[in-house]
């Protein structure tokens, strides 16, 4: 009996239609004749004989039950069938097996180990073609359409031996017996033909060019034996590249991925690469400048001209594929819910509830705006925010998600308290920015607890919390989240004015108030001298795309309805997750075609971003020629720090400067005359250039300075460059003033020079600004460090995520990078982890880090030891509080099995906002099973720094007991038990508890012991252990907490207790 007649005796065909593989469309495969789906079996007789399937019936009723099982509606029982046999066919022949060994075991599972056979193995590759089908359909439409036809070429296995494997496997030889004397054909890794393929690489960029690679090697049976060990496991190709995803973004341990697995990471990560944000940066001008971009220049012939406005057209269709805006006639329940049936994709977008979601945005920030000092406050709430909270509150959809936020303003809170966060499947989620104030908020008087800095979204889910599984939390983990269980999102920057489109000031009032006669309000002053008269369309408006960014990942958010469309920041980071967005612009019209124009800003940078969703050859090299300055103008560039405010005579010099206020100090050195004024080369130009004289009416200023803004805007780089020169050579001049005066600006515009410049930190660029993959923040000077190596605060530049990288110098730096990211490794492993709040979680490293090793942790607060010498700006630390965190974390350090060895005030982290305490510097610790091996010895010849270190620990030059080692009896929790309570004395009294110098040490050593037996009566002690006796009685009511945790004998030292007088 044949495999065709098989077929029919089983039902699974009435009539064989016309062969079409099972990857076709279903209704072709329907339509085709009946004589088709039997050349599989046929090919498979003619070539190989009757003997590999149609002489043994069991084979055919395993396969036949098997395509039964995972038919489904896309892909019938048959064709699955007759692609597996064609399967088959293609493996002999490319000699992944030979005839003689395909048994049952081999082609459906082995019965006593379980392991999965050819069959299942091939449903794994069906598994990684569908998932290649839907990273094609983030290419554009071009790139998609040609791809999908090759997906399909590669899919079908005798379409992929004629096209792309027959004739490059003749040319290469066949493996022949010959060959393979005494080895399984199984192991013999084979060549894969790289001629056909190559040519049809060329039209794709290079992620695409491993994504075919991959798909061709998986045909000719590379990854045979991964595909195996995947289909026996229970966990889906999803899970596992899931799995190996988060092994290396959190540097923990995990079990190493397959070959497989590890080739498709690379080239997710290719293509997620080529999603992140250009940017719509660099204080964006008003769209009126942005279309001016598409207009000719008197320079451009008429043939120039049309196709400059034909690629200008060109960017707008690319981006509405993905963005749309439309106008709702009122901000009402019943036409936000027309507007939201007539959103397109957005609307007729069916997701999976944990996989595939649809996010309901809106920030009452981003609504409307108050009439006078729009940047000082917010607007009160209106009916239009209660109708959206109604709108959101009948949103049903099974994978919905809708988020509104309060915008930092505490009467829309209540409002949304009162309509939304009283429903069903209703909660909470925080935003805790970073810094003061937005840097575009005029001169705001610094009062007590007046910065707004936490923003509230009231978050209604589609289901029960508990259906909904929780992630790792990738950015704004400053306060320790680890995963969605928080509903915090901390270190937040405020959207910086860099980040921002700024509208010039007759569009801002056409869109926001065009029913007034009167001006909108007058920026504050600094803002006019830095960016003239345009202006945010929104001047409370707080939440950055990097914010955005993680808020789509988290939600798994395929598509986005923005209730309140703002200035573009989520609809740029839907356009670069190149997932569906519609925004309604609630204004106006003349709101609508700003907002599109701002949109076809970063949707130009796309175009010309390989790997990205918009991407291709033709329009990148069109962008490139016709919109230059575009590309260049969406380069990230520093805000200027926000200048840092005192009350009067605070912090003062002689000279009345403030020693922390870098920008203030730049500003009243100008205003005194110290130095002279740096200007930007626009100024310089239009000083030179305006015929508005000093003293004429503001109108007048303003009205010459949207004319020659116009004019500057459409000079050429080389007509800029002299201005340009010019004002590079008064900043610098500025700058070097400032040095003189013993004044160091930091920011992108003011970089001073002085002795410091020297102590650059080790860099992975030759910008000498970046550790790793982290930019570092601010000022170059470490945060911290000691002899081992230094820590310096950072950002990642893609994610936002604020770290502490540490850099280890010297010979032995690579060695004691290791050792510490292994035990922060174990740590976190052992730790359970609501106990992990004790420690800084590690984020990444580079223990082979060229010039320098380097590893990244959560970034806390400064140190104790930083707060103790400078209480004045980070406040007091409280005693008790420190003393019973920090027991809690040392005892769950010893639980671990790890013994710290160094602590001390600069080795214990503390945040004055939380009143967190964290322990770090593992660079000493030992691993107390290490330690009981009789092989192993103490890494170090002395532990603990001097003023901590107990007495057993002092070498013989202080003690003169003979031996100058560690033994590693003396290793013990008793030592960090000393070293606790010494650092808990100089919290409370702000003194060490031991003395600096060896002839100080070795006084100590002799009277401490001494003084500890007469405890309980400090009073009569000694006249030898006066010293000893006036710090003990200096601790006030801790001093019994000292004796007891500073037992001279190691065996008698305890935890000391805490009690509630010492409050």
């Amino acid at each position: 009996m044949t495999v065709a007649e098989s077929l029919r005796e089983s039902g699974d065909m009435e009539t064989l239609p016309v062969a079409v593989p099972w990857m076709f469309t279903a209704g072709a495969c329907n339509r085709a004749a009946t004589d088709f789906r039997p050349q599989a079996a046929r090919r498979l007789e003619l070539e190989f004989g009757r003997g590999i399937l149609s002489s043994q019936y069991s084979k055919l009723s395993k396969l036949l039950s098997l395509t039964n099982k995972l038919a489904s509606a896309t892909r019938n029982a048959v064709d699955l069938t007759a692609w597996m046999i064609d399967s088959l066919t293609l493996a002999l022949r490319m000699n992944m097996v030979t005839p003689a060994k395909c048994t049952e075991k081999f082609l459906d599972r082995d019965r006593k180990t379980g392991d999965a056979g050819f069959w299942l193995s091939r449903m794994l590759v069906v598994q990684v073609f569908d998932y290649a089908a839907k990273l094609a359909n983030k290419l554009p439409e071009p790139d998609k359409v040609k791809l999908t036809g090759i997906l399909a070429e590669l899919r079908c296995p005798s379409t992929c031996w004629e096209k792309y494997l027959c004739h490059a496997d003749a040319d290469q030889g066949a493996a022949g017996e010959d060959d393979m004397d005494g080895e399984d054909p199984e192991d013999v890794e084979r060549p894969v033909p790289q001629s056909k393929i190559g040519a049809v690489k060329e039209g794709f960029n290079k992620a695409i060019g491993m994504l075919l690679d991959l798909l061709l090697e998986l045909m000719s049976g590379k990854y045979y034996k991964d595909c195996c060990m995947l289909a026996s496991s229970e966990d889906c190709l999803a899970k596992a590249l899931t799995a190996a995803q988060l092994g290396s973004s959190d540097d923990t341990e995990h079990e190493e991925p397959c070959a497989l697995i590890t080739q498709m990471k690379i080239i997710v990560d290719k293509f997620d690469n080529s999603t992140k944000s250009v940017g719509a940066t660099s204080a964006a001008p008003a769209p009126s400048l942005l279309q001016s971009l598409a207009k000719a220049s008197e320079a451009d012939t008429p043939e120039e001209c049309v196709e400059r406005e034909r690629q200008w057209k060109a960017v707008q269709t690319e981006r509405r594929k993905f963005v749309s805006f439309s106008v709702p006639n009122k901000i009402s329940k019943d036409c936000l819910v027309n507007a939201f049936r007539g959103c397109g994709k957005v609307f007729t977008h069916k997701g999976t509830l944990n996989s595939s979601h649809r996010l309901i945005v809106a920030s009452a920030d981003l609504l409307a705006e108050a009439g006078t000092d729009p940047w000082l406050k917010g607007p009160p709430p209106s009916e239009e925010w209660k109708e959206i909270c109604a709108f959101a509150k009948d949103i049903s959809g099974p994978e919905d998600f809708v988020v509104l936020f309060d915008g930092r303003m505490r009467e829309i809170r209540r409002v949304s308290e009162d309509l939304l966060l009283n429903q069903q499947h209703t909660e909470e989620c925080t935003i805790v920015y970073s810094g003061g104030c937005p840097p575009r908020t005029g001169r705001t008087r610094r009062v007590p607890l007046a910065a707004k800095k936490v923003e509230t979204g009231a978050v209604k889910f589609p289901v029960a919390r508990t259906k909904i599984q929780t992630t790792k939390k990738g950015s704004f983990t400053v306060c320790g989240e680890a995963s969605t269980y928080q509903s915090t999102y901390s270190g937040v920057e405020y959207r910086a004015v860099s980040e921002m489109p700024l509208v010039s000031a007759d569009t801002k009032k056409k869109i926001i108030a065009p029913a007034t006669t009167g001006d909108l309000p007058t920026p504050p002053e600094d803002w006019q001298d830095r960016h003239c008269s345009d202006v945010p369309l929104f001047w409370n408006e707080s939440k950055p795309i990097a914010y955005w960014n993680a808020i789509i990942e988290e939600f798994c958010a395929e598509a986005v309805f923005d209730l309140t469309a703002d200035t573009g920041a989520l609809m740029e980071a839907s356009l670069t997750a190149g997932i569906a967005y519609h925004g309604l612009c609630s204004l106006n019209k003349e709101h609508m075609s700003w907002v599109q124009a701002v949109a076809d800003r970063p949707a130009c940078g796309m175009m010309a971003l390989e790997g990205s969703t918009l991407y291709s050859d033709e329009n990148a090299k069109a962008v490139k020629k016709h919109f230059p300055h575009v590309l260049e103008s969406l380069s990230n560039h520093d805000d200027q720090d926000e200048a840092y405010q005192t009350p009067l005579g605070q912090n003062q010099s002689q000279d009345g400067f403030s020693s922390d206020a870098p920008g203030s100090l730049r500003k009243q050195a100008v205003k005194d005359g110290l130095v002279r004024k740096a200007r930007r080369a626009f100024v310089i130009w239009f000083q030179e250039n305006s015929e508005v004289k000093k003293g004429a009416p503001k109108h007048e200023f303003l009205n010459e300075m949207k004319h020659l803004g116009a004019v500057w805007q459409g000079m050429t780089d080389k007509q800029k460059a002299p201005f340009m020169a010019r004002s590079k050579d008064e900043f610098m001049a500025q700058r070097s003033a400032l040095a003189v005066l013993g004044i160091r600006m930091r920011g992108s515009t003011t970089s001073a020079g002085g002795p410091d410049e020297a102590k650059d930190p080790p860099a992975a660029d030759e910008s000498g600004g970046r550790v790793g993959p982290f930019e570092l923040n601010g000022a170059r000077a470490p945060i911290g460090g000691g002899a081992y190596g230094s820590v310096y605060s950072c950002q990642h530049p893609q994610s936002g995520l604020n770290v502490a990288v540490k850099v280890y110098r010297g010979s032995d730096g690579p060695a004691d990078c290791r050792h510490e990211v292994e035990q922060m490794k174990l740590l976190m492993k052992a730790v359970p982890q609501q106990k992990m709040m004790w420690f800084p979680l590690l984020v990444s490293s580079g223990v082979t880090g060229r010039p320098w090793p380097w590893m990244a942790t959560s970034l806390c607060g400064p140190s104790l030891a930083t707060a103790l010498r400078n209480p004045a700006a980070h406040g007091k630390p409280r005693t008790w509080s420190v003393a019973a965190q920090l027991r809690r974390a040392l005892q769950t350090l010893h639980d671990a099995g790890i013994l710290h060895l160094d602590v001390k005030p600069g080795n214990v982290l503390w945040c004055p906002c939380t009143d967190q305490v964290q322990v770090c510097d593992f660079g000493m610790s030992e691993n107390m099973a290490r330690l009981q091996k009789a092989s192993q010895a103490p890494r170090f010849l002395q532990y603990v720094t001097a003023a901590y270190r107990p007495p057993e620990l002092w070498p013989a030059r202080v003690n003169g007991d003979g031996d100058c080692g560690v033994r590693k009896q003396l290793l013990t929790a008793a030592v960090d038990m000393w070293a606790y309570a010494c650092v808990v004395f100089e919290v409370e009294t702000g003194n060490p508890f031991m003395p600096k110098g060896e002839a100080g040490l070795r006084a100590w050593c002799k009277q401490w012991p001494e003084l500890w037996k007469t405890r309980s009566d400090l009073a009569n002690c000694p006249a030898a252990s006066h010293t000893c006796c006036t710090k003990v009685l200096r601790a006030g009511k801790w001093g019994l907490f000292v004796l007891v945790g500073c037992a001279p004998d190691p065996g008698k030292r305890r935890w000391p207790e805490l009690c509630l007088n010492q409050k």
